[in-house]
């Protein structure tokens, strides 16, 4: 089963153009930001490299827990899920897809 979810604060990161000229299918990572002042449920979306956004309060208030439940974090494809990156039709934002 494979679950969407996408990638926002880009402007923030000022990466946007930097996203959309990645393929479809780069691997990614979802990394916990438990300090954002912001959103204690805060998920920063990774690259090899890059932080590139992060994943919307909404969706991270439901895959925090399950990242500070695997005692890691981040999640990659080292936990067993595979994460990429991928640009759906409907939509005007790229997403993080999952594996699981």
């Amino acid at each position: 089963m494979k679950a969407l979810y996408p990638i926002v604060g880009m402007k923030w990161q000022l990466s946007a153009e930097f996203v959309a000229s990645l393929p479809n299918g780069t691997p990614l990572a979802l990394k916990r930001d438990a300090a954002n002042p912001y959103d204690p449920n805060a998920i920063q979306v990774w690259t090899a490299d890059s932080h590139i956004g992060y994943i919307s309060a909404k969706d991270a208030k439901i895959l925090a827990p399950l990242i500070d439940a695997s005692k890691s974090l981040s999640f990659d494809f080292a936990n067993g899920r595979r994460l990429k990156l991928v640009f759906p039709a409907n939509s005007h934002y790229p997403h993080v897809e999952i594996d699981e």
